[in-house]
């Protein structure tokens, strides 16, 4: 953090006794330790907030361009238009052989109406 070495903290130490003296410096620096772990967890608890607010808004932000970005999804609309043609001709050729279906349906009932009657016309020696 300070990027101190043994010279330099020497130096402190030295300057420390003399300034301070022998019989305070013990509570000194009890007092300076206290207030750097204060310190130290005012800052952390800073820091773990701001980091948490940026995470939350970055989140959002990330979630909101995924969005958006499934939605320009230029294959899907390409596949999607060139499929069009194929589709319309796919229900329109559904619809016919419905048609053609329930048309069937009629002629195949015609056809047992026929039947029926020709059975009930029918002489009993045929």
């Amino acid at each position: 953090m300070f990027d101190l070495g043994w010279s330099e903290l020497l130096l402190i130490a030295v300057v420390a006794i003399v300034v301070v003296g022998p019989h305070d410096l013990p509570r000194m620096t009890r007092t300076v330790g206290q207030y750097v772990i204060k310190i130290r967890r005012i800052v952390q608890d800073l820091q773990n907030q701001f980091n948490d607010e940026l995470d939350k808004a970055n989140l959002d932000e990330v979630t909101k361009d995924i969005g958006e970005l499934r939605n320009l999804n230029p294959a899907r609309k390409f596949r999607k238009e060139l499929t069009k043609p194929f589709r319309f001709a796919a229900d329109e050729l559904t619809g016919k052989v419905n048609k053609i279906n329930q048309e069937g349906e009629a002629e195949d009932e015609k056809a047992e109406n026929i039947a029926v009657r020709l059975n009930e016309e029918k002489p009993d020696g045929f």
